[in-house]
């Protein structure tokens, strides 16, 4: 389920006990969250009551942003997150 809302979905996702994997795009290899104004910022409000934000190989909060568009985000408790980047690896 994805509508195109980041809070929206991330709410739903942590809900149902699940990832929030937003769909992917061809033509953008990364994905399409903008670090600055979705990724960051949701990483940052999540990390606030003990989560974790992650592309899937290190903390959102410490990328340097390169370009607009391309990174994924994967948010979820700690534990979970950890689980994911050794999946990822």
């Amino acid at each position: 389920m994805y509508n195109g809302s980041l809070v929206d979905n991330s709410i739903c996702h942590f809900c149902m006990e699940q990832f929030m994997v937003p769909p992917m795009d061809k033509k953008i290899k990364n994905g399409k969250l903008r670090l600055l104004y979705k990724c960051a910022t949701m990483s940052y409000m999540v990390e606030q009551v003990g989560g974790k934000g992650s592309d899937g190989h290190q903390r959102v909060l410490d990328i340097q942003q390169t370009e607009i568009y391309g990174v994924p985000l994967y948010i979820r408790s700690v534990e979970e997150v950890k689980t994911l980047e050794k999946l990822l690896a």
